[in-house]
């Protein structure tokens, strides 16, 4: 812990973790989403191709949300942003286990993205304004 406090700058370690854990959270989210794939086929009695297709509007989504975010992180307070996309993200991840329909599970999905496209613009934000330049390659890997 010395070490690697050290290698930051002196800098406080806490943020990096709060950071890797809300990431480690995100990976989970998608691959559980992934895994569970055959029981939303059954449970929603759509094919496995509506389940795959599914898949699209969210990278889509994905691919222009992080855009507009990474404007309003220019704007606002980063770490307020970041606790609000965090919980965002969180309440619509947990609420994809109890939508009743294939359209909400798809609307839920899409509103987890956007909590979640808070993550990349604002944490590498509030990594470069938490630590000094010389520890900042260690706070990014």
């Amino acid at each position: 812990m010395a070490r690697l406090r050290h290698e930051l700058g002196g800098a406080a370690i806490y943020p990096l973790g709060a950071l890797a854990a809300m990431n480690l959270l995100d990976d989970f989210d998608q691959a559980v989403y992934s895994l569970v794939g055959p029981e939303i086929v059954r449970h929603f009695d759509i094919s496995a191709a509506t389940y795959g297709l599914s898949f699209v509007p969210i990278i889509v989504f994905g691919m222009f949300v992080p855009v507009l975010m990474g404007w309003i992180t220019d704007r606002v307070n980063r770490v307020f942003l970041s606790i609000l996309g965090a919980t965002v993200w969180l309440a619509f991840a947990l609420l994809t286990g109890v939508v009743p329909a294939f359209v909400l599970l798809l609307v839920v999905r899409m509103l987890a993205g956007i909590g979640k496209s808070v993550s990349e613009p604002a944490h590498s934000s509030l990594i470069a304004d938490y630590y000094p330049l010389r520890g900042r390659g260690i706070a990014y890997a």
